[in-house]
């Protein structure tokens, strides 16, 4: 005869004692640390060392001088005597400093961290040379202030 009694209700389950708690515990606890030790063991081996990061920064910094290269002739195209003549060459060199602006000021922890002094002074000749640019200066004055910001960059990028 079937007993009333479903499989849970069965009296011969394993009975729970502290002793079997301690050991779920600890098992647990292993399995825990294990995970963790394995994850940041793969985590470290994947990630870029300091000597890839500085390369990238550098390389990064040799597009910023080969990016605003150019801008001597565009300058020099576009503005006369202090005044505009040529509107697309002005624009183009404008186009080009904002950009060289924009990723300098993106790329400042790891620009900054390869020569903090270099890259706080590239910030500012940049600054000047857009700023110029703005007014817009004499060409000799601009070919002075980017020749001060080319060379901030060689610096950042290792030239």
């Amino acid at each position: 005869m079937l007993s009333a009694m479903s499989a849970w209700q069965h009296n011969n389950d394993v009975e729970i004692t502290p002793r079997l708690v301690i050991v779920v515990a600890i098992v647990a606890v292993l399995a825990i640390v294990v995970g963790l030790a394995a994850g940041t063991f793969i985590g470290r081996s994947a990630a870029p060392d300091l000597t890839t990061l500085a390369a990238q920064s550098r390389l990064n910094a040799r597009e910023l001088v080969r990016t605003l290269a150019p801008i001597r002739a565009e300058y020099a195209t576009g503005v006369t005597g202090g005044k505009v003549t040529d509107a697309a060459a002005y624009a183009a060199a404008s186009a080009r400093l904002t950009t060289v602006a924009n990723h300098l000021k993106q790329a400042d922890i790891s620009l900054s961290a390869l020569a903090p002094g270099a890259y706080g002074r590239a910030i500012v000749n940049v600054g000047a040379l857009a700023a110029a640019l703005a007014r817009p200066a004499p060409v000799a004055e601009f070919e002075r202030l980017l020749a001060a910001a080319m060379a901030e960059l060689a610096v950042l990028a290792g030239d």
